[in-house]
């Protein structure tokens, strides 16, 4: 694995183990290793995908990991609409949507709406070639709902599974 590697996570790899393989009262130590892994700038994420978890200022509707996200963890969310890099990158990635006969109108207006995270993950890591996507998705190319690794292979942007990115980084549970 190449050492500069940094791991880009969709909002999946935060949601996915907090509902259901590490949960925070009984692998606290994966959630630890994960902040410090951020602390390293090795995992970063996106604004986007922050405002999925992060979804109420109610504090009494906060659940564990929203909490978790706004108090603990202190890994960077990237402002994606301040980069033009990436917002140049992203208008290649709906184009893709819009243009592919594999995918919908629907597809096409799901991506297109500008706070949907996904192809604003893709468009980061394919703007800033340092990044890999970290994606709870599976691909099978769906006409109405685009998942991220059939569009990242689109643009030959590299991705891997929560796993993959939890053995490079060398996280123990």
């Amino acid at each position: 694995m190449d050492k500069t590697e940094i791991f880009l996570l969709d909002a999946n790899v935060f949601i996915t183990p907090h509902q259901q393989y590490y949960r925070f009262t009984f692998a606290p130590s994966f959630w630890n290793q994960l902040n410090e892994r951020a602390q390293d700038g090795r995992i970063v994420s996106i604004s986007l995908a922050r405002n999925e978890i992060c979804r109420t200022n109610e504090e009494d509707k906060k659940d564990v990991l929203q909490k978790w996200i706004e108090d603990t963890y202190d890994g960077e969310f990237i402002d994606v609409f301040g980069d033009a890099d990436i917002v140049n990158c992203y208008g290649e990635v709906i184009n893709h949507i819009q243009e592919s006969p594999q995918y919908s109108d629907a597809a096409f207006n799901l991506w297109a709406n500008n706070q949907t995270a996904d192809p604003w993950i893709i468009a980061t890591a394919k703007a800033h070639s340092c990044y890999t996507v970290v994606t709870c998705e599976k691909g099978g190319k769906r006409r109405n709902n685009p998942k991220i690794p059939d569009v990242c292979d689109a643009f030959s942007v590299p991705y891997v599974g929560i796993f993959e990115m939890v053995e490079d980084l060398g996280i123990r549970l």
